[in-house]
């Protein structure tokens, strides 16, 4: 059974006025609602904890779930959401791995005593917070590697896969993305990479902001590599086998997933909720079980892209999801 826990405390948590105690117990519920161990619990405890105060310091929802099942059941739910951050980047790397070389100064690389690495081996999308406030969410399957607490001139993350990063402003350490074949830095940004073994290409499409980005120095080696500068809706194609970069005009449907939106439901039925963020978000949502369209929701979600949405549906409803292809299937969980 999950513990259960007071309004008048949730109210002081969010007000500031609980103690470490108090404290404590908040985030211990709400670690509750994780049925079983993700990728998360491989992180530094104290990250962890720096995370979960991090949600609950945000815009405030107020859920109200109806289940239609013969009795009426209430649950009210203050949860907080992700957000807050002035950059955004979305880094598409496919499932390949890459050795790290020793080609960028060694102030820039963590050494092997301060490394965190956070690998996401579930079916769900994980999130995660870095020292700096920035946030990162991992798709199934992928990898990021940063210092613990990052010094010098640069906030250097090296990573594969596919991740979403939203990035603190900091304009006297920018925050540098290594891949296997490009470079990208931020200045306060939202934006796409894709460079995958698999392909014979790697692009980068700008969607807010400005970016720069430049081939790794283990693709030109003897040279100094040469660096773009991207601003909105802007779009470089790197071709491998001709070690060229060409210019033309983005697809951006991909990632309407990580726009901000403003939505509102009122006492609305979660097969339509899921109609409602698919036409939005250009998504593909299914619900596995059909008793799921019998629950009904009040709910508005402020500011929130599509992953927030998701996170927050899940939790309150007590249900799960995973990835599969570009599909989001929802299901309600065994013990429900």
């Amino acid at each position: 059974m999950k513990p259960s826990i007071s309004k008048k405390l949730l109210k002081r948590f969010l007000d500031g006025n609980c103690t470490t105690d108090e404290r404590r117990a908040v985030l211990e519920w709400y670690n509750s609602f994780d049925a079983e161990k993700d990728a998360l619990s491989t992180i530094y405890q104290e990250n962890e904890i720096a995370l979960r105060e991090h949600i609950y310091q945000k815009v405030n929802h107020k859920i109200i779930l109806s289940e239609r099942t013969g009795k009426t059941a209430n649950r009210k739910l203050l949860y907080i959401v992700l957000r807050g951050v002035a950059a955004m980047l979305i880094i598409s790397l496919g499932i390949t791995y890459f050795k790290i070389r020793p080609v960028f100064p060694s102030r820039s690389t963590p050494g092997p005593e301060s490394v965190v690495i956070v690998s996401n081996k579930t079916n769900h999308i994980v999130a995660r917070q870095l020292s700096d406030g920035s946030q990162v969410w991992l798709n199934p399957g992928a990898e990021i590697k940063f210092a613990n607490r990052f010094r010098g001139t640069s906030r250097d993350v090296f990573m594969v896969g596919e991740a979403f990063f939203e990035v603190t402003k900091n304009s006297k350490m920018p925050f540098i993305v290594h891949s296997s074949n490009i470079i990208t830095k931020v200045w306060g940004t939202s934006f796409r990479v894709r460079d995958s073994r698999a392909i014979n290409f790697a692009d980068v499409t700008v969607v807010t902001g400005k970016v720069s980005v430049k081939l790794n120095s283990s693709v030109v080696k003897h040279q100094q590599p040469k660096e773009f500068l991207l601003y909105p809706k802007d779009h470089v194609v790197f071709s491998k086998p001709k070690k060229t970069f060409i210019r033309d005009k983005p697809e951006l449907v991909e990632l309407k997933m990580w726009k901000r939106v403003d939505l509102s439901f009122n006492n609305t039925p979660l097969a339509q909720v899921v109609k409602t963020l698919n036409n939005r978000f250009s998504s593909k949502i299914e619900l596995r079980t059909t008793d799921l369209e019998q629950y009904t929701i009040n709910v508005n979600f402020t500011g929130l892209n599509l992953a927030e949405v998701i996170t927050i549906l899940c939790k309150t409803l007590n249900i799960s999801y995973q990835l599969d292809g570009d599909k989001i299937i929802m299901e309600a969980n065994k013990n429900n």
